[in-house]
């Protein structure tokens, strides 16, 4: 079964509320990443805590849902540099 996309140039009939939903996901990565221009949005998974999307074919952004998630997010944040010298 192929994944749902959304290109966020087609003229297609999403529900209001879904096309509100991806205009601020599109906000929140171009305010971190002003260089970037998105062109196609795809939701990979979600789970308790969080949706991962990827954006542009290329690059997967996480979000949270709630504040215990992005407190999680925060500390796998502070892991991540270990986590480096082991892995690479």
């Amino acid at each position: 079964m192929k994944e749902p996309t959304f290109s966020t140039t087609a003229k297609h009939h999403f529900p209001q509320f879904l096309i509100i939903y991806l205009n601020t996901l599109k906000k929140m990565i171009v305010s971190n990443f002003e260089n970037m221009k998105i062109n196609h949005i795809v939701q990979l998974g979600e789970g308790w805590m969080s949706r991962a999307y990827l954006i542009n074919h290329e690059a997967v952004f996480r979000f949270s849902k709630e504040k215990d998630g992005a407190m999680d997010t925060e500390k796998e944040i502070k892991a991540l540099p270990n986590l480096k010298n082991i892995f690479l």
